[in-house]
């Protein structure tokens, strides 16, 4: 691979990390009943999976 290509992808690397740090952290701020980002993301999934069975109606 060329060394931009390993640079892009080292680059792409890091802004998933800090995107993924972020919504971590929102998801430990929202969920005050349960004190867990797992629950978080599992209502968030959730709630797509309702939203993508409605529009298949």
């Amino acid at each position: 691979m060329s060394d931009d290509l390993i640079t892009a992808i080292r680059d792409q690397n890091r802004i998933l990390e800090r995107q993924n740090a972020i919504l971590t952290h929102l998801a430990w701020v929202l969920d005050e009943d349960e004190q867990s980002p797992t629950s978080f993301f599992t209502r968030i999934d959730d709630w797509k999976f309702e939203q993508e069975r409605e529009d298949r109606r």
